[in-house]
Formats: C-alpha cells, sequence, structure tokens
C-alpha cells in the first residue's frame, strides 16, 4: 500500500485556492480576506492619517448608519462601495473584488489597507482600489455624492449613493 504525504495535499490545495481566486466566474467581484489567498494591500491608508473635514461643516454628522448601503459608478466594469453599520465596506474597483473596514472623522471616511484579489484586466480603470479616504461632498442629510482620494489626498474618483 502506498502512503502519501501530506505535503503533496497542502500543495494541492494551496493551488486549487490560488487558481479559484482568479478564476472568471459569474458574480459582483467581491472577495471577503478569508477567500483570498494572494490578496494584496494597495491602498498605503494608515488609521493614524488626519481628517480634513472641517468640524463646523453641518455634514459632519457622517455616521456608520447613514453612509450604509451601496455607492456605485457608472463606468466600465461598475465599481462600487457597499457600507455596513459594523465599520466594514465591500466592493469591487471594476476588476479585483475590494474589503476594508472603515472610520468615520467629520464628513471624511478613512479606509484601512485593501484586501483585494489580483486579476488583471487591461481594459478597466481600477481607480477604487487606491482610495485611501473618501468625503461626503452634499452638506444636508441626504448626501448623495461622495469624492474619492487617493493616500495623497489627490482626487480620483466620485461614487453616488444608489437608492
Amino acid at each position: 500500500m502506498r502512503t502519501l504525504k501530506t505535503g503533496s495535499f497542502a500543495a494541492a490545495g494551496i493551488s486549487m485556492l490560488l487558481l479559484s481566486a482568479c478564476g472568471a466566474g459569474e458574480g459582483n467581484g467581491t472577495v471577503s480576506p478569508s477567500e483570498s489567498p494572494n490578496a494584496t494591500d494597495t491602498s498605503g491608508a494608515t488609521s493614524e492619517e488626519t481628517s480634513t473635514a472641517d468640524p463646523g461643516d453641518p455634514s459632519g454628522d457622517l455616521t456608520p448608519e447613514t453612509l450604509e448601503g451601496k455607492w456605485g459608478a457608472d463606468q466600465k466594469g461598475d465599481p462600487f462601495l457597499e457600507f455596513n453599520t459594523d465599520e466594514t465596506v465591500i466592493g469591487t474597483d471594476g476588476c479585483n473584488g475590494i474589503n476594508s473596514t472603515y472610520t468615520i472623522e467629520g464628513s471624511t471616511i478613512h479606509f484601512e489597507p485593501w484586501v483585494t484579489t489580483a486579476k488583471g484586466c487591461t481594459d478597466i480603470d481600477a481607480w477604487l482600489s487606491g482610495a485611501s479616504t473618501a468625503e461626503i461632498t452634499d452638506s444636508n442629510e441626504n448626501a448623495d455624492e461622495m469624492t474619492v482620494k487617493d493616500k495623497d489626498g489627490k482626487e480620483i474618483g466620485t461614487l453616488i449613493r444608489e437608492k
């Protein structure tokens, strides 16, 4: 009777996980950290960044409950972020699934470094995976526009709240 080494099974299992993360299957491209063995940190964000929000801004009452929901851009690949009240956020940059946590300071949302799949898409502008912060740019309670910025504070795109 032949015996198989445990290492062979482990190598086969890891290979299958790596290949499944790059599959071209159906779905919205979202991923949780436990589902992506080839996850990469792409944002460069840190939790020590300071807010650029004006403390007197009436939109400074942003909470996880008022932020909750899906925010998207009408672009190829349908990039979006979906905010949850437990301060987690999932979405896609139009190519790769992205996942993180966030904090709120005034009207500014700070993203922790993204966990993302690493598929290559030559015809998609994956700007959303570079998001470090975002600001709600409308000052009323029903704010529906979010300006997304990279780690240098440069505006990289806009997301609209889906109704």
